[in-house]
């Protein structure tokens, strides 16, 4: 169907995108976690302050965060950003996006869900998140302009307007994915 070849169209361009901006090759202002320095670590980690000092260690002040389900789920339950949020608490409870984009100062958080089949055609699926375990801080301009700085761009080709007005933004003729076995002729 079209909604799910779409979604295949949508969960490549993720894929594509956080394989880019997670190469740290490419994007070398980067921290790496490591023991008992891992947010999992809950006696010894402090992901305030490497979250706060990643923030500032940006070129431009960041307006938007990601990071995957599995990091969140644990920083959701981090007993410092706990303790953050409740000063007054007795150190249960969960952090919300919303308190902890306030915490940081941070406009936009979003937490990334995409997962994707790693298992050899014909064999048990086995998924994978697209985003392993990184978080990504940056400045996105509200603005598109030539001199304008910013993480990047993503431009979708439009075909115009559908006659009840929506937007038309891909136009899918034919779909072929050899890894889920299309094979013969288009």
């Amino acid at each position: 169907t079209v909604d799910f070849l779409t979604d295949l169209l949508m969960l490549g361009r993720e894929k594509r995108l956080a394989a880019l901006v997670t190469d740290t090759t490419k994007m070398t202002n980067n921290t790496t976690l490591s023991g008992t320095s891992q947010f999992s670590d809950y006696v010894n980690s402090n992901p305030l302050s490497v979250l706060l000092e990643c923030r500032d260690q940006c070129f431009m002040e960041p307006n938007m965060m990601v990071m995957p389900q599995g990091v969140w789920a644990k920083l959701q339950f981090h007993p410092l950003l706990v303790k953050s949020v409740y000063p007054n608490g007795d150190g249960s409870g969960i952090v919300t996006i919303r308190q902890l984009s306030e915490l940081l100062g941070i406009g936009s958080v979003y937490i990334a869900k995409g997962k994707y089949n790693t298992a050899a055609k014909g064999k048990p699926a086995v998924y994978q998140n697209l985003w392993g375990k990184d978080i990504v801080m940056a400045y996105v301009s509200p603005t598109i302009s030539p001199k304008t700085v910013s993480l990047g761009w993503d431009f979708t080709l439009s075909h115009g307007v559908l006659s009840d007005g929506e937007e038309q933004t891909y136009r899918v003729r034919k779909w072929r994915d050899e890894s889920i076995g299309g094979g013969g002729d288009w």
